[in-house]
């Protein structure tokens, strides 16, 4: 997870592509806003790794060509900053509990009805070690019949004793905006928006959602909103998986970072395209990410596993947020230009694959 200053920078996973062919040959940079060309390598020393470089480096100019000639995607995202905190100021603190999630599932319904969009509660059972829940979801039919649906997700549980401001009260409430920013607008695809249940206890929502052949049918791309708040300038502030040695050109948390599964890499490419005052940090991850189990730790990974496309985006968690899961998790912790531009590329993501018809 991770990446640098203004739509500069570069991605990927180039000690993999010299190290282990278990995760395949894949590069895919960040665009270069700034110098007006793709910025340099991240550091290390690689040696000569021979053709696996070139190929590298051919993918990576060939991205940043095709990007170059893209559209402004956040063009088509208005959201509000204060509207955003607002609502978050009026979420249920208590997510844990069994009397508050089901509270925020009524903060959730009447939101949802709030943006013109029908809630329905999905009760899932226990399987295994994964306890029992209800997800919450609302969707929005397309104009092109057969062109699929676009699931918006965010996971609406917390951990005992932290009132979850960024963990994920970011997610849910970047999710409720965009629900009622697409409900009256016709796109060629089905707009589905799920807010899963115990995603703190297994992933349990979600693995559920996935077991459904019937809910599985038609997604043509998977969005998920997780931790979104959460900025640093501060040398070191940044941590990384302590399996992933390559680093963004940047000390700083000041990124949003978007992971993609390496089968489906249409959804990282066009998080790639999005030009605006927020640098987005993109890692395209093969093997579902069962080799580097730190991208596997949210709603995303079920979609993962399942084959399903599928992108997470976030600051990073606690590689960032010290206060993550804890009672500091607070909303006066919450760096708000950051949070409303994370909640914007988002939308822009939500945008462009809302307009896909196949």
């Amino acid at each position: 997870m991770a990446v640098g200053q203004r739509a500069t920078v570069t991605l990927g996973l180039l000690y993999l592509l010299c190290v282990s062919t278990a995760w395949g040959l894949y590069l895919w940079p960040e665009l270069s806003g700034v110098s007006g060309g793709a910025s340099g390598w991240a550091s290390g020393d690689w040696g000569d790794a021979g053709d696996a470089v070139a190929l590298a480096r051919q993918r990576h100019a060939a991205l940043v060509r095709h990007a170059a000639a893209l559209p402004k995607l956040l063009d088509f995202v208005a959201l509000d900053a204060a509207d955003l905190i607002a609502k978050l100021e009026s979420l249920p603190q208590d997510r844990a509990s069994e009397a508050g999630r089901a509270a925020t599932r009524v903060f959730l319904a009447h939101a949802l009805t709030d943006a013109g969009l029908e809630a329905e509660l999905q009760a899932f059972s226990a399987t295994g070690d994964r306890p029992g829940g209800v997800n919450v979801v609302a969707e929005r039919p397309g104009t092109v019949p057969g062109a699929g649906v676009v699931l918006l997700g965010a996971h609406y549980d917390a951990v005992p004793g932290s009132p979850g401001a960024d963990d994920n009260g970011t997610g849910i409430v970047a999710a409720l905006g965009l629900a009622r920013h697409f409900a009256t607008i016709p796109t060629a695809r089905a707009l589905r928006v799920v807010f899963f249940d115990q995603e703190e206890q297994g992933l349990a929502g979600s693995f559920a959602y996935t077991q459904s052949l019937e809910r599985k049918s038609g997604l043509r791309a998977v969005i998920i909103l997780e931790m979104l708040g959460a900025s640093c300038r501060t040398v070191g502030c940044q941590r990384y998986p302590r399996d992933l040695p390559i680093r963004p050109a940047t000390p700083f948390g000041d990124y949003l970072a978007v992971l993609g599964n390496a089968e489906f890499p249409e959804l990282l490419t066009a998080a790639l395209r999005i030009r605006g005052p927020l640098s987005v940090f993109g890692l395209l991850v093969p093997n579902a990410g069962r080799d580097l189990p730190d991208t596997r730790r949210s709603d995303h990974a079920p979609f993962w596993s399942a084959g399903i496309p599928a992108v997470l985006l976030t600051d990073t968690g606690d590689f960032r947020n010290r206060r993550y899961h804890s009672e500091a998790d607070t909303i006066e912790t919450i760096a708000k230009d950051f949070f409303l531009e994370a909640s914007r590329v988002a939308g822009a993501l939500v945008a462009d694959a809302l307009s896909k018809s196949n």
